[in-house]
């Protein structure tokens, strides 16, 4: 899949993300993850090792907003990063962790 110009959204090329205050996938790395996933809008994604929950912000952001993100992991700490990277990215209403 060649990378075009959906690989940077608006004014903040992948590489450039502001949204990680803890250590996640790297921006452009999650986005290939989240693209290759063929998310449609109204679909219900779920991540059930959401880590730090790069991957689930890169496809709310530029893959498909209008679809349902879940996240959960079995480590508070990776959960506790994650929803601080969420909160960073604006998603605290489109990216629901648990």
């Amino acid at each position: 899949m060649p990378i075009t110009s959906r690989y940077h959204r608006g004014d903040a090329m992948l590489s450039r993300r502001d949204y990680i205050t803890h250590a996640a996938l790297h921006p452009p790395v999650a986005w290939a993850v989240a693209s290759q996933a063929g998310i449609q809008p109204g679909w219900v994604v779920l991540d059930p090792m959401v880590g730090r929950g790069g991957i689930l912000i890169e496809a709310a952001l530029s893959v498909c907003p209008s679809a349902i993100y879940f996240g959960t992991d079995m480590d508070e700490r990776q959960l506790e990063g994650a929803t601080d990277n969420v909160a960073s990215a604006g998603l605290r209403e489109r990216v629901q962790l648990m």
